[in-house]
């Protein structure tokens, strides 16, 4: 058996992955998403008897979790091949993620399986939510906020901060001409995050993007971005550009995720601090 981490796939093993994840499906009922060029993950795990690929697990990064979608090919199980990529990647991983795998806690082999690795139920449980979630983020729209008070309410929700109009203007790029839409992001009947668009000409800048606190880590980050998409361009506009900190690494994730590309880096530097 051989085990390799990938950070990205290249176009041969994304084909034998999705084979082996079709393969088991017409097999079995599978609840969890198939690989998709579309949402790459953050790593992947894949597990090779001989030339075959046997099994793989894709992992998604959202501290302090690392989601794993894990599928191993019905004519290999029971050959330790699970077991196999779980150490590899819990070395790689290091303690510094916890591992969620998701899968359907109603399903027999899923509870063997969280029985035989220890795996605790309630993150299976957890786990499905997400991928659920995940599965059905598309639904996220973007519509205007009544009024710059509702808006300010979801913003300071997502931000965790106390902010104000003023601050929120103050640190817009485009000048006060520019017209600037408080949008929110809306699912079903919930309201999961807000943004502003602030719009010059043909050109929109993203900024204040924020999912609130209740409904982080289920994968409306990525539709709220696409629900920007697809405003920005029903209102003409054919160009979207935003700022995001480089230590910022869930939003650098959800934005290139998104097909944002890093087109300029800024080192900002205020001098030494002055001893009172």
């Amino acid at each position: 058996m051989d085990i390799k981490i990938k950070k990205k796939l290249n176009k041969s093993e994304y084909r034998n992955a999705l084979a082996l994840y079709n393969n088991s499906a017409a097999q079995e009922d599978i609840f969890i998403s198939p690989p998709s060029a579309d949402a790459p993950a953050d790593m992947y795990i894949l597990a090779y008897v001989g030339e075959t690929l046997a099994g793989y697990f894709l992992v998604d990064l959202f501290e302090p979790y690392a989601e794993v979608r894990a599928m191993v090919d019905p004519a290999f199980r029971g050959q330790g091949i699970f077991y196999a990529m779980k150490s590899v990647l819990e070395s790689e991983l290091d303690d510094e993620y916890e591992l969620l795998f998701i899968t359907d806690n109603k399903s027999a082999a899923a509870l063997h399986m969280i029985k035989k690795y220890h795996l605790r139920e309630q993150q299976a449980q957890i786990g499905m939510e997400r991928e659920l979630a995940r599965q059905f983020s598309t639904d996220v729209t973007a519509i205007p906020a009544t009024d710059r008070e509702e808006f300010l309410k979801y913003c300071t929700d997502g931000f965790s901060a106390e902010l104000s109009i003023e601050e929120i203007e103050e640190n817009t790029d485009f000048p006060a001409s520019s017209p600037a839409r408080f949008l929110l992001f809306k699912k079903g009947d919930e309201i999961v995050g807000s943004c502003i668009l602030s719009v010059k000409e043909r050109n929109a800048l993203l900024s204040f993007f924020s999912i609130t606190k209740n409904c982080r880590g289920l994968g409306y980050g990525h539709g709220a971005v696409r629900a920007v998409f697809n405003y920005a361009l029903e209102n003409g506009c054919r160009h979207i550009a935003l700022n995001v900190s480089s230590d910022n690494k869930p939003a650098l994730k959800t934005y290139k995720k998104a097909g944002f590309k890093e087109t300029l880096r800024i080192s900002l530097y205020y001098g030494p601090i002055q001893a009172a």
